[in-house]
């Protein structure tokens, strides 16, 4: 079971650097309060949807970045698998096949950016 924030006994900084348990901007005043997070982090709890995809930059110069929207795995799974061509298609295959895996991989990329350049995510 993943430990969250409520039940580690990870404080402050550890807390933080921990990606399994951080909650970045959006841990509200209590588990500020309560997980030594005072002046670590900036004053508002933030959601995703306020913050959008951009990094919250915290004092002493910590940069965290806030997770991608949902959709965005939506997208990144619908480009590859229209890349899937009919042979692999055939065989049931869900993925594209490994010969062209960089081609692949900047395709679906490049058509992530454009979804998220396009809906302001970026």
């Amino acid at each position: 079971m993943l430990r969250t924030a409520v039940n580690s006994k990870m404080r402050g900084l550890a807390l933080l650097n921990s990606p399994a348990i951080n909650k970045g901007t959006a841990f509200t005043q209590e588990e500020r309060r309560r997980n030594g997070l005072k002046d670590l982090l900036p004053p508002a709890a933030d959601t995703f949807h306020r913050t959008g995809a951009k990094d919250a930059v915290l004092p002493h110069g910590h940069v965290r970045s806030v997770a991608l929207h949902p959709e965005c795995f939506i997208v990144a799974a619908e480009a590859t698998a229209d890349q899937i061509g009919p042979v692999l298609r055939a065989k049931s295959m869900l993925f594209p096949g490994q010969a062209n895996i960089l081609d692949t991989e900047v395709t679906t990329a490049a058509r992530l950016a454009e979804f998220m350049f396009d809906t302001g995510l970026a």
